[in-house]
């Protein structure tokens, strides 16, 4: 008997055998290089009535699309909605406390854990039996050193050693816990509440998407795919629903190499959303006309690019560029859905669940991001309360919450005797910060001057050496390892960020 559905994989390989459709063997190696998700066995679910659709009745004439109203209210809810100008405190509603005293816990046993299994062949060293259980405030601090560069003014933030010491034992997970099903077990706990507060906290506006995003891992990992149309192409691969608007990540799901539908990672995806008459963009590894019908009943909108043979009539399956004049379209619809095909260089496939056979200019204003999920919702959130407020890109944003949680803002204020824990009284205060210098030639300071926690990425800029009675146009010799040059300008010092880890 015919199952009621198989899955087609990515790479058009039959993943229970091993073997390509022709029959041949083909390594694990050629199978990564085939597509954009490598090794992957999740794939696209035809089902019985997808691959007899072109027995259905598809016209020409007479669409309508079938409306649907979009009922919910966008923009931040619950918790979100509060009344601040202080984007730390848009962040905190992400990266909680109660996240950060998981992360305390976990970290604090694995150094106990680590400690107690030393043994004669595995001395840890000095520096590890020197170990004091880390805190909520110190793993703030921690967090947002990683913000930045390692730089004369963070030293006084925390010491070098006991940030080294937190990055060694830092932990999400209790190992011993893990039953060997979950392949995300030591992030799982981070993972899971910080999804459920995305989900929370926001509203996303009518239009969404559903697409793939990379994060780069160059370890050893068994689900670690290729993805030759990614700017990042080797890494981990996850499933992300964003809103069209503002980006802001609703959703996502991490992809483990475990095989299943993707009908059912969409649905996933959607969540609470669904029935709610929203409107969803994907591309053609998506889309189907089953998924169209699917997401139609839970009263969902469905518009992207569609592959061959993904139950689309047989006038559009078989139709070449001699079939079509340039800027030409031939659309057919089954009265739930339309399937056209546009010719621009080549033959463009769609489906529409929710538009006319119209084509209309599109402008393409934002190609994505790459910034650090969490602190990225948040700045959204942040600007959806505050329209007017000061700290409207990602930089100032972020340079305000490092103000915020160093030695320059309120965490320092809030310890016991307002002394810092690494750099002692006053340390790193904002007076202690003033270039001064006015009357003298520039040149780069020997700590951190004010302007680099307030914003003033501009300042970086080249500036002339001043002219002297002897020298109108004075220089300066630079030697490096096999060249000598002499040069006439300076830079003056700006912000400089690292890879954090928020």
């Amino acid at each position: 008997m015919e199952p009621d559905s198989i899955i087609i994989s990515r790479t058009g390989c039959d993943r229970r055998n091993g073997k390509t459709k022709d029959g041949n063997d083909r390594t694990r190696g050629q199978q990564m290089r085939r597509g954009r998700s490598a090794g992957a066995r999740q794939g696209h679910a035809v089902s019985r009535s997808e691959r007899s659709a072109i027995q259905e009745e598809w016209k020409k004439e007479d669409w309508r699309p079938r409306d649907i109203p979009f009922t919910a209210t966008p923009g931040p809810r619950g918790a979100a909605r509060l009344t601040s100008d202080q984007p730390i405190d848009f962040v905190d509603l992400n990266i909680t406390d109660e996240l950060l005293q998981t992360i305390a816990e976990q970290t604090n046993l694995y150094a106990e854990q680590t400690i107690a299994a030393e043994t004669r062949d595995n001395l840890l060293g000095r520096r590890v039996h020197s170990w004091k259980k880390v805190t909520v405030q110190e793993l703030r601090k921690f967090f947002v050193i990683g913000l930045l560069m390692i730089t004369p003014h963070f030293n006084k933030t925390m010491a070098q050693n006991r940030f080294q010491l937190i990055w060694r034992f830092l932990h999400f997970s209790d190992n011993q816990a893990n039953d060997g099903n979950d392949r995300l077990y030591k992030v799982r706990p981070v993972l899971d509440h910080v999804l459920s507060k995305f989900g929370d906290l926001y509203q996303p506006n009518s239009n969404i998407c559903i697409d793939e995003g990379m994060m780069a891992w160059c370890g050893r990992l068994a689900f670690r795919v290729y993805n030759p149309q990614k700017p990042i192409k080797y890494g981990i691969k996850s499933y992300i629903i964003c809103d069209s608007e503002t980006g802001y990540c609703f959703g996502m799901k991490p992809y483990c190499g475990e095989a299943g539908n993707l009908g059912d990672t969409v649905v996933t995806l959607l969540d609470r959303l669904a029935g709610q008459g929203y409107k969803l963009y994907m591309d053609n590894f998506y889309n189907s006309v089953a998924l169209a019908d699917r997401l139609l009943q839970m009263d969902t909108h469905i518009c992207g690019t569609l592959r061959k043979n993904r139950g689309e009539p047989q006038t559009i399956t078989n139709i070449s560029n001699s079939d079509l004049e340039p800027g030409k379209i031939i659309s057919l619809h089954n009265n739930r859905v339309m399937v056209l095909a546009w010719r621009d260089k080549k033959i463009v496939k769609m489906i529409t669940s929710l538009h006319q056979d119209e084509m209309q200019t599109a402008e393409v204003w934002q190609k994505g991001h790459n910034e650090r999920i969490c602190l990225f919702n948040s700045l959204i959130l942040y600007k959806a309360r505050n329209p007017q407020g000061e700290h409207w890109k990602f930089l100032p944003f972020i340079l305000s919450v490092v103000r915020s949680l160093t030695t320059l803002g309120h965490a320092r204020a809030e310890e016991a005797g307002g002394e810092d824990e690494a750099g002692g009284e006053d340390a790193g205060g904002e007076e202690e910060l003033d270039v001064g210098r006015q009357n003298k030639e520039p040149r780069a300071p020997s700590r951190d001057p004010q302007s680099r926690l307030t914003g003033g990425i501009g300042g970086h800029v080249m500036a002339k050496y001043r002219a002297t009675h002897k020298k109108k146009n004075p220089s300066r010799v630079c030697r490096g390892g096999n060249f000598t040059t002499a040069t006439t300008a300076m830079a003056v010092v700006a912000p400089h960020f690292g890879l954090g880890a928020l």
